[in-house]
């Protein structure tokens, strides 16, 4: 171990044995529900929702539901209509989900005020991913918009990238995202949080960020990763 990883270790250990470690103003990463969160964001140029899918493979290694509760796609529907209204008049939407779930998923989609425009991948690099027809290894990124957003750089649709801790996204593609998504400043609405790559995102780029992550532990985690981010850069 060097002198800088193990430092990093202390300051996560320490981090994590706080309730509350200190974030950057600007991001506001709560444990809430989205339905407490919407009514408080206002005008956000971007919502990033990473949903908690409810598959039919519980017998299936790296199941979902051995790490975060599920909720149905009803539900998550209902999340995005209400972020819908928290959103700017031009705005956009990037809504992860599989192809397992595609052809299940897009009439829900389609029900809610977003309208759908295109999609990317994410190729997930360094092993074989779970699944039963074929494995999991790449991971569709929905693209909605609000109004008539334009995107400020040009980006590929296509990312290749290693796989981190269950469910992550890839951290330099959110950037990248961000960065073509919104302007310097624009706010960020963030519906299922995880261990927050989104805030950490949106922390390197100079964004406003709101997000909300129901479980307790994992929204801990998600602040301790997110004041590791904040003591690198000083």
């Amino acid at each position: 171990m060097t002198a800088g990883s193990g430092r990093a270790e202390a300051v996560q250990i320490r981090l994590l044995a706080d309730p509350e470690p200190p974030t950057r103003p600007g991001i506001d990463l709560r444990c809430c529900d989205v339905a407490e969160l919407c009514p408080a964001v206002s005008g956000a140029a971007l919502v990033h929702a990473d949903p908690p899918w409810t598959y039919r493979n519980a017998g299936n290694r790296g199941n979902a539901a051995d790490q975060y509760d599920l909720i149905s796609m009803e539900q998550i529907a209902d999340h995005l209509e209400q972020a819908f209204h928290s959103a700017a008049p031009d705005a956009y939407l990037l809504c992860w989900a599989t192809f397992p779930l595609l052809a299940e998923w897009m009439p829900y989609l389609e029900r809610t005020s977003w309208r759908y425009v295109t999609g990317g991948a994410w190729l997930k690099t360094g092993g074989l991913g779970i699944g039963y027809h074929l494995r999991g290894d790449a991971e569709l990124l929905l693209v909605c918009a609000k109004g008539k957003p334009r995107p400020q750089q040009a980006i590929s649709s296509a990312y290749a990238g290693p796989r981190a801790a269950h469910s992550e996204k890839p951290l330099a593609w959110l950037e990248r995202l961000v960065c073509s998504f919104t302007e310097p400043g624009a706010t960020v609405l963030d519906l299922y949080a995880g261990l927050g790559p989104m805030a950490r995102a949106c922390f390197r780029t100079g964004r406003k960020y709101a997000g909300a992550e129901i479980d307790t532990d994992r929204h801990r985690a998600a602040l301790s990763r997110l004041a590791l981010e904040r003591e690198t850069a000083r």
